[in-house]
């Protein structure tokens, strides 16, 4: 359902935009600094520090000429992690995910090679690992850590260069959780929030 909901969603943003919209295909990517907040009886027993990832892919930018509005669909391999201490463990756990950001984005033209845009939007998250933390927790916990799909918004801005180059830092905060498990009358949850600096080139 979540999967066929993202492609309404980019559908609906390029049937709005005019046919004189330019529309170019690049590659994206970039660090992943993030902050998994973790709560719950589940976690008493754990300290927690957070481990750099980094995302990879595709993506589409269009963009209105002179208006200075556009936006960009990308689909990214995206990793983030956590180092987990306690009950005897010291392991990272991984969140492996495929990530489909989808940004409205509004630029400022600094002169005929130089552009600032703030871009905003939704992203939706694709588990592609279904790893556990049953040897993590030590615990006997009922489901998968991670969940299979998570719901994320974004906030950014950035450079472009020559045309071609877009330099970026993004917000990324939560809507949903990234992970829980269950334990009886224990829990645990974790919720991602990311810094992100990437880097794209567009053709």
């Amino acid at each position: 359902m979540k999967k066929k909901f993202v492609g309404l969603v980019v559908l609906a943003i390029f049937c709005i935009l005019p046919a004189s919209a330019q529309l170019k295909l690049g590659v994206k990517g970039g660090l992943n600094l993030s902050e998994m907040s973790l709560s719950g009886s589940l976690f008493d027993n754990f300290k927690s520090s957070n481990q750099t990832g980094f995302f990879i892919g595709p993506m589409i930018d269009a963009n209105i000429p002179i208006v200075g509005i556009g936006a960009d669909v990308a689909l990214l391999y995206n990793q983030l992690g956590v180092n987990l201490k306690g009950n005897n463990t010291d392991n990272t756990v991984k969140e492996k995910t495929l990530q489909v950001p989808i940004n409205i984005k509004y630029t400022i033209g600094l002169g005929d090679m130089v552009g600032l845009y703030f871009a905003a939007g939704p992203q939706f998250g694709f588990n592609i690992d279904n790893k556990d933390a049953k040897d993590v927790l030590d615990e006997a916990t009922d489901g998968d850590f991670f969940k299979k799909s998570t719901m994320s918004g974004n906030i950014g801005a950035g450079l472009k260069l020559m045309n071609h180059l877009q330099l970026g830092l993004n917000y990324n905060f939560p809507v949903s959780k990234n992970a829980k498990a269950s334990n009886g009358s224990k829990y645990a949850t974790v919720k991602a929030k990311t810094w992100q600096f990437s880097l794209a080139y567009i053709f």
